[in-house]
């Protein structure tokens, strides 16, 4: 048997978070619009995800151990006054490090590694007389770049990140319904009401104005950072709302 092989990129710990059991959770099928309850012990994890070898999947584990618990502290106390700063930090870290790690965001380091051969390198390439004399453009055209890791450029950049976020408002969603909050396999959600008209450009940067994040964290807890310059949250109290219509949750 091969030493983490199977590797996470959304945590056990998490799951465990929206579990009834510990082991088993209500799982939506995209393709076949089918749902079932089964083990989520190979959910959100590829063989070599991230890269061969154990030593990067035992530093990831013992990061996750120290989120898994500031979160868990969150969950059950349900108030911000009970972590420590380095534990509310450890909870933003989540947050930055999850949004970078999931297959989502690989896909998208890798476009953008192809974005960066294709308008940049190639170009470049093309320039350089000596090589276009021993190169046709036709073969330089056909060339296929490509880094293997890119990702974990973005995964070291989550890591270092929470610091970006650390000024917006965070308040937690207490669902008092019937339904429950869900996740995906890329749980992190960045959003911006305040400039989601522009569809020219990204304004879900972590330092963009306006940019709002939520993060399930159970079945009836959400956490919600906010930019506080530009939007005000009402009934609040002591940065808890409780949601009580099932149409809001929806």
């Amino acid at each position: 048997m091969v030493e983490k092989k199977n590797q996470h990129y959304v945590p056990r710990f998490y799951f465990k978070f929206f579990s009834d059991d510990g082991k088993n959770i209500c799982i939506f099928n995209i393709d076949n619009k089918k749902h079932f309850v089964g083990p989520f012990k190979n959910q959100s994890s590829e063989d070599y995800f991230y890269i061969k070898g154990k030593e990067l999947e035992n530093t990831f584990e013992k990061i996750e151990q120290s989120q898994r618990e500031s979160i868990k502290k969150l969950i059950d106390s349900k108030s911000f006054e009970a972590l420590s700063k380095e534990e509310y930090i450890e909870v933003l870290r989540f947050i930055t490090f999850q949004d970078t790690r999931t297959n989502y965001a690989k896909k998208g380091s890798n476009e953008m590694t192809q974005h960066l051969v294709r308008e940049y390198i190639k170009p470049k390439m093309l320039q350089d007389e000596a090589l276009t004399k021993e190169v046709s453009k036709e073969d330089i055209e056909k060339v296929s770049l490509t880094f293997p890791a890119d990702h974990l450029i973005s995964i070291n950049l989550g890591l270092q990140s929470p610091i970006l976020i650390s000024d917006l408002i965070p308040m937690l969603l207490v669902n008092k319904t019937e339904l429950d909050f869900l996740f995906s396999d890329h749980p992190i959600i960045l959003y911006n009401l305040y400039f989601h008209k522009n569809t020219f450009e990204s304004h879900i940067g972590l330092q963009s104005p306006g940019l709002l994040v939520f993060c399930p964290l159970s079945k009836d807890l959400c956490l919600l950072l906010f930019d506080s310059k530009l939007y005000q949250v009402e009934g609040a109290n002591k940065n808890i709302i409780e949601i009580d219509n099932s149409i809001e949750i929806e």
